[in-house]
């Protein structure tokens, strides 16, 4: 390896060296900064009589890209043409961050390049073996390293194997191959810039990075396999085309992450994605899909099968001719516009007859329209009877009693595990997911209503405020205990089982962390709003809609009550999983297994887990299990992988997708940002109040953050139907929900603008 210098000495050894022809380093001159100071005039000349255009002036100081340090985005540079003054002045500001020893150098400028990037040659974080290429389609060559908001910047991830690598980048991979051969290091930051056929090679300077280098191609290679597979045609399923996502479907990507841990994903999925999901949507009236399970684990990154989502929205009854069209239109429509992944039944295929909108597909022909909508008709009336959410409250007041019976019992904590997870998927992940269904109908109902003017955007608000919710709820209790009209035992009775991260053993519960997630001198009050008015004209716009079917009256009965019991079951069924936490602790704590390997434990091995077997031969099972968990999880995760996936190719080589992110309410604030780690504690609570949070994804166990009066939020996954957009919406608080990478630009403690309204968010 060729120990890489500064940033000057390093261009004039790329200079002497024989690059490709297309590869071209621009003229440049080097001065030190004691030399200017006592010549300027001198300096000055030298660049008017070499330069006959633009330049550009660079910092090169002795502590850049030194051994132990880059220094990178410390020093400044700036374009100058060459008027003297202006020269002068230019210098003295690049010289300004300089110490007296330290060089700047002077170099041709390119103008309007059809294209300037920063390559990372390896993940800068964890030396995963990957091509990071950002590109700025600007013209301009600064805005990337500035590390200002940009919107023209594309990033693109490209296995070190260089497997399907598209023809345009070829030019850059061989500038990267040119490089690495050169300089001996695998490790570099390269500056550059396309113009017409030719390269400008501005900067070239290494990572510094000591952790071990690992390739991954076996890791993929097998994932490719996977991918194959799943992409064939199915049995009984239709569709010929296929594609995966990690947020089209109980939005695995905001609820466990993008890298869960092994039990989280584990636990996701035995609880929900393997086959209760199914079970709820044949009950719904939909195709039973079974035994197909919505999620895959790709990598340790969780992935759901959109085509075996879509057939499990098809109603039963619905001709396979019909059934076959309806898949291929919208797996094409959806392979081509993947910023829709977050929000297929917003965009994609209608998955109940709405009332109060037309109800037609264009790719369709009248007569199938006619067959489709009637049996999605049949569906949505079926499941507009009020009497059958009472026997989905009956089925929860069930768990509770079960959950409650089953701890109160003199039975072992495998056993106590084994029998709350058999009651949670039957009688609280099933009747959850049938009222989140309803609660989706419902209010994608009354969104029809101000659509179709039957009123205005304030009674809309209002009537999602009047609401009563496990938020409202919450921050009522943490009011009256603050006034000691509760006991905190009573409050943490009700809400101690909740942790930002639901499905992470690792995340402190209420109970375990409250001075952490709650400061009681600094709760904000949300002030209740009255009920809903039902005005007789809007009586009378229901009615022509809807007449025979059910009543206006029961209609907003509904509406408000599937959208209020959805957090509500939630908050039930989710102390299963507390419950399970605890008894696996008490499990490992017998077996005297660290703690602190729970997470890496596969869920299917506890449940599995036969009463036959000796205590030290289930001890080593679980410690086997633990660590080929362990040694997986860590290759897993330097795996990147893209949001969605249309072929296995886009393992190799993948855009960061931008998408499209989902506003809520239609106000505009500004504001300061916090952003909230989820491996580092909050230490001052008071951080959160006015601010607007950055967050990476949340569930309901991150509902603490509005017992404070933040400004707004903004989260990297969730669609517009996620918990915190409708978390966000009841209380009426501006966010932006899912903005993918385009939260990798802002800062904690940018001040930034978010136009609600307008669909806009920007730096100030």
């Amino acid at each position: 390896m060729i120990r890489l210098s500064n940033k000057a000495k390093t261009l004039i050894f790329l200079k002497k060296k024989k690059l490709d022809n297309h590869i071209i380093i621009p003229d440049l001159l080097i001065f030190k900064k004691r030399n200017f100071l006592n010549s300027s005039k001198t300096v000055v000349d030298k660049i008017r009589k070499k330069f006959k255009k633009k330049i550009i002036i660079r910092s090169s100081a002795l502590d850049e890209d030194v051994e132990n340090d880059t220094n990178a985005g410390k020093y400044f540079s700036c374009t100058s043409n060459l008027k003297s003054n202006d020269l002068l002045k230019n210098i003295y500001k690049v010289c300004s961050f300089l110490k007296i020893d330290d060089h700047f150098i002077v170099q041709t400028f390119i103008s309007n390049p059809r294209l300037s990037g920063v390559i990372f040659t390896r993940c800068i974080n964890d030396n995963a073996p990957y091509i990071v290429i950002n590109i700025d389609y600007s013209k301009k060559t600064n805005l990337i390293t500035a590390g200002k908001y940009n919107p023209t910047m594309k990033t693109y991830y490209i296995h070190r194997s260089l497997k399907y690598v598209p023809l345009k980048f070829k030019k850059i991979i061989k500038l990267i191959s040119s490089l690495e051969k050169i300089t001996k290091n695998d490790r570099l930051d390269v500056e550059f810039a396309q113009k017409g056929k030719f390269i400008y090679l501005f900067q070239c300077r290494k990572l510094l990075f000591k952790k071990k280098t690992i390739s991954l191609n076996s890791e993929l290679i097998n994932i490719e396999k996977k991918i194959i597979k799943i992409f064939k045609l199915q049995p009984a399923i239709f569709g010929k085309q296929n594609m995966l996502s990690n947020m089209a479907d109980w939005n695995p990507a905001e609820i466990i992450g993008v890298k869960p841990y092994p039990l989280a994903i584990s636990l996701y999925k035995e609880y929900i994605t393997d086959h209760t999901w199914s079970v709820q949507r044949k009950y719904f009236g939909y195709k039973d899909v079974s035994p197909y399970p919505l999620m895959y684990n790709l990598g340790g990154s969780p992935y759901i099968d959109i085509r075996i989502d879509f057939n499990s929205f098809l109603p039963a009854n619905l001709k396979d001719t019909i059934c076959e069209k309806i898949i291929n239109y919208y797996i094409k429509f959806l392979r081509k516009n993947v910023a829709y992944h977050d929000k297929i039944e917003f965009f994609c295929l209608p998955t109940f007859y709405n009332f109060f909108t037309k109800n037609k597909l264009k790719f369709l022909s009248d007569y199938e329209n006619k067959l489709y909508f009637a049996e999605l008709k049949k569906i949505t009336i079926k499941n507009l009877d009020i009497e059958l959410i009472k026997n989905e409250k009956n089925k929860i007041k069930e768990l509770i009693s079960k959950q409650l019976e089953i701890e109160s019992k003199k039975i072992s904590n495998l056993q106590k595990i084994f029998l709350h997870s058999y009651y949670c998927k039957k009688k609280g992940i099933l009747p959850f997911a049938s009222i989140a269904r309803k609660a989706f109908i419902s209010k994608s109902i009354f969104e029809s209503f101000l659509n179709e003017k039957f009123i205005n955007r304030e009674l809309r608000d209002n009537f999602f405020l009047s609401i009563k919710t496990i938020s409202k709820e919450i921050n009522k209790d943490l009011i009256n205990l603050k006034n000691n009209k509760i006991k905190k035992v009573n409050f943490l009775k009700k809400y101690g089982h909740l942790r930002p991260s639901t499905y992470d053993i690792d995340s402190k519960s209420y109970k375990e962390n409250f001075s952490n997630y709650f400061d009681l001198k600094n709760i904000n009050y949300i002030k209740d709003k009255n009920s809903f008015l039902l005005t007789n004209k809007l009586k009378k716009k229901i009615k022509s809609k809807i007449y025979g079917i059910i009543s206006p009256k029961n209609l907003m009965e509904y509406i408000e009550t599937t959208i209020s019991l959805r957090e509500k079951f939630k908050l039930e069924f989710t102390k299963t999983i507390d419950y399970t936490f605890t008894n696996l602790k008490k499990i490992f704590k017998n077996l005297k297994i660290n703690e602190q390997d729970i997470k890496y434990i596969d869920f299917k091995t506890i449940l599995i887990a036969s009463s036959e077997l000796s205590l030290t031969k289930y001890r080593d099972i679980l410690l086997k299990n633990i660590k080929l968990n362990k040694d997986n999880y860590k290759k897993s995760s330097l795996i990147k992988l893209p949001d969605t996936i249309n072929s296995c190719k886009d393992i190799y080589f993948f855009e960061l997708a931008k998408g499209k992110p989902n506003f809520i309410t239609d106000k505009k604030i500004t504001a300061k940002i916090f952003f909230i780690h989820k491996q580092k504690k909050l230490n001052n609570l008071k951080n959160l109040i006015n601010k607007i949070i950055v967050i990476e994804n949340a569930d309901p166990g991150f509902d603490f953050l509005f017992s404070y009066n933040i400004a707004g939020l903004i989260t990297k996954y969730g669609g517009p139907n996620s918990h915190m957009a409708i978390k966000c919406e009841e209380l009426n608080i501006p966010a932006v929900i899912g903005v993918s990478n385009l939260i990798n630009n802002f800062r904690n403690n940018d001040t930034i603008e978010i136009d609600c309204l307008n669909k806009k968010i920007r730096n100030i």
